[in-house]
């Protein structure tokens, strides 16, 4: 394969399904919330450490340059982290006319996750819904996927927060000694009832973190079929049966002056072009 001198990768936000900080299966499902990523040789600037860890991965020299085009809001629990290094990867690859993909592609950027800081387990989960689309669950602790699936069509609205929460700044401690209650999130799982094991996880996840009570009731209050907040969140997120009673809700939330985000649940995995 030839070698190309600039990729433009097109990747997405995702939202919780199940935290894995408990040492529960971790669960994400992608949103049509867009993260564009320019990647190309030159110089890293600030992100020199995820440039080394590309170098590492394919086992070249040099130093890559990352642009993003479009960013996700960043500390929401909208999976801005994996998204990044998701990018990186894919991007770099493409690059160097790599064959590398999939599941193999995912376990390097969990691992580069850790050692770069970005992640606590690695978000395997989160990783594997951007790349493929849909909803995937995950065992973090072993790095496997466990199984992927579709979402349902449906739109998602996205309410972001003035609070930041890095995930490792997480208080993993606490998630631990809650392991029991998460099952009731894996039977969900297993029975592929994917919004409600959201929201329950978000409700567990509220009991560590805190969460926004007043956007939550909000969405229940109008039309939301289900709405919690994105794992630790700080970010709510509900789900509608129609665009207009998305749209009404919307529009309610932002005369109280909340910043939100219009989207749904999307199917389609990572692209990537050549400019």
């Amino acid at each position: 394969m030839p070698l190309v001198e600039s990729v433009r990768v097109h990747a997405d936000a995702a939202v919780t399904v199940s935290c894995a900080f408990s040492g529960a299966l971790g669960s994400a499902a992608k949103i049509d919330l867009p993260f564009t990523m320019d990647v190309s040789r030159g110089d890293p600037g600030e992100l020199r450490g995820l440039s080394r860890e590309c170098s590492r991965a394919f086992s070249v020299g040099g130093e890559f340059h990352f642009e993003v085009v479009d960013r996700i809001p960043e500390a929401q629990g909208l999976k801005s982290s994996s998204a990044l290094v998701l990018s990186a990867m894919i991007g770099v690859s493409r690059l160097l006319g790599a064959e590398l993909e999939g599941e193999e592609l995912l376990r390097l950027c969990a691992e580069a996750s850790v050692r770069l800081g970005l992640s606590v387990t690695g978000a395997l989960d989160d990783l594997s819904a951007i790349y493929y689309g849909g909803v995937s669950v995950t065992d973090n602790a072993s790095n496997r996927i466990i199984f992927t699936d579709r979402m349902p069509d449906l739109p998602v609205l996205v309410v972001e927060s003035s609070d930041r929460r890095i995930s490792y700044s997480a208080r993993v401690d606490e998630y631990r000694k809650m392991r029991r209650a998460w099952r009731a999130v894996e039977n969900l799982l297993m029975r592929r009832e994917f919004l409600e094991a959201m929201v329950i996880d978000g409700y567990l996840c509220s009991l560590i973190e805190g969460s926004d009570g007043d956007a939550i009731s909000t969405m229940l209050l109008n039309s939301a079929t289900h709405a919690c907040q994105s794992g630790k969140g700080p970010a709510v997120v509900g789900v509608f049966r129609n665009e207009g009673d998305m749209e009404r809700c919307a529009s309610i939330l932002e005369s109280k002056g909340r910043r939100v985000k219009r989207s749904r649940f999307k199917n389609s995995g990572i692209w990537v072009e050549h400019i």
